[in-house]
């Protein structure tokens, strides 16, 4: 009986030194994978890169001009790709307009095209647009959300895609759900109509030119911030 109650006091420390035997391997195998050559060239390349857009960033100008108004509150989330901007308007309603980073260069010259010149920075073009939408809510829960995107030039910066409306949360929701026609098939007095209630709502140009500078600024700290995040995991602060 004794030799059986020491067999099962033991058997867990015996179990367990074993555990610490393999786990003490693994960390041994860990540490010469992140010491190995490639590791250290590939930390040193990633300290250069973040070193060096550290160093050229700066936030548009127009970012802070924007905000300093205050008509508009913006929120992001840091590591979180998209954006908004929020106001109350009369009658109890509010407008929210959403947005995410876009790349600082677009991929419409690389359609068809085959070989190093389909990869060459002399075929990139600066990205003119951003996707983004309206939604104009009251409180039942009922409202229109409008897919938008910026447009260049002055006095009008946007393009409406369509225009959806909704009655509840679910219908808000729903993948689904109908989005409207075509918002260039519509009346020329109604599409008229709709660009005098988004004036009114506050999508003026300033919106849209926030939006643009916005959706690249988001992309350079995101990758900035990426960076920052390999350089840690592959070989410290």
């Amino acid at each position: 009986m004794m030799i059986s109650r020491v067999a099962v006091k033991y058997a867990p420390v015996v179990a367990t030194r074993a555990v610490a035997a393999r786990s003490l391997g693994l960390m041994r195998m860990s540490s010469v994978a992140f010491s190995s050559p490639a590791c250290a060239k590939l930390n040193k390349s990633l300290g250069s890169e973040l070193q060096h857009e550290k160093e050229s960033y700066e936030q548009p100008a127009i970012c802070k001009q924007f905000l300093a108004d205050q008509t508009w509150k913006f929120q992001e989330v840091e590591g979180d790709v998209n954006m908004s901007i929020t106001r109350q308007l009369p009658g109890e309603k509010t407008a929210v307009v959403e947005w995410q980073l876009t790349s600082p260069f677009n991929d419409a010259g690389f359609d068809g095209m085959e070989g190093e010149d389909a990869q060459g920075e002399e075929n990139m073009e600066p990205a003119e647009a951003t996707d983004f939408t309206v939604t104009v809510e009251n409180k039942a829960g009922q409202g229109l959300i409008f897919y938008c995107s910026t447009a260049a030039g002055e006095g009008h910066r946007y393009v409406i895609g369509n225009c959806r409306a909704f009655t509840s949360v679910a219908e808000k929701e729903s993948a689904s759900s109908y989005n409207g026609p075509e918002f260039e098939d519509l009346d020329d007095n109604m599409q008229e109509a709709f660009d005098e209630y988004l004036a009114e709502v506050g999508l003026t140009d300033a919106v849209c030119d926030f939006i643009d500078a916005t959706a690249l600024d988001k992309e350079q700290r995101e990758y900035m911030r990426w960076l920052s995040q390999l350089k840690a995991v592959v070989g410290g602060n």
